[in-house]
């Protein structure tokens, strides 16, 4: 009987495979719910464990049982645990993300005060969408991101558009950037 070992036990009208697990010092004052919400990933998986009583054999005898009283469980016992319950994949975090701003600012089509690169000016209030990845710093202490994603108005396909959000100490957004 070693730990991490399966067995195909018959429940319901499926076959399913239990992994033995032998309780360890640990495990010492733990219920049956707790083991299931470490191991199983899930706390009501609990009710499925079961008790290994012998090695399996093939004379018929049963080698394992229901544990009844689901709160008390020796700690020289081995459990047979059921699949555990899978963990959703978390979503990767989003690049994008979205500020207001809260004084004039212009959009430019690169991140320099040149007067040629005006696209247009933004009105307080607008909420624009700018790529976090895309957040640069310039020599000036000037901080500037990529507001391409946002809603624009004439935006010209291929092209990138640039907003400075902080000049120094001097923050244009809500949320400051």
């Amino acid at each position: 009987m070693a730990t991490g070992q399966s067995h195909r036990i018959p429940r319901g009208n499926a076959m399913i495979t239990y992994t033995e697990y032998k309780l360890q010092p640990s495990d010492s004052g733990k219920d049956l719910k707790k083991i299931a919400r470490e191991r199983l990933n899930g706390e009501n998986l609990y009710k499925d464990i079961l008790r290994m009583l012998e090695a399996p054999n093939a004379q018929g005898r049963p080698w394992y049982a229901e544990i009844v009283q689901k709160d008390r469980i020796g700690s020289d016992w081995t459990l047979l645990l059921p699949p555990a319950k899978a963990i959703p994949p978390q979503p990767a975090p989003s690049d994008l993300a979205t500020f207001k701003i809260i004084s004039k600012a212009n959009v430019r089509t690169s991140p320099k005060l040149d007067p040629g690169n005006i696209h247009f000016v933004g009105p307080i209030g607008t909420i624009y969408t700018y790529k976090r990845s895309s957040m640069i710093t310039d020599a000036n202490g000037m901080v500037w991101v990529d507001v391409t994603p946002s809603n624009l108005p004439r935006k010209a396909s291929g092209a990138t558009y640039w907003m400075c959000v902080r000049e120094g100490s001097i923050h244009h957004t809500d949320p400051y950037i």
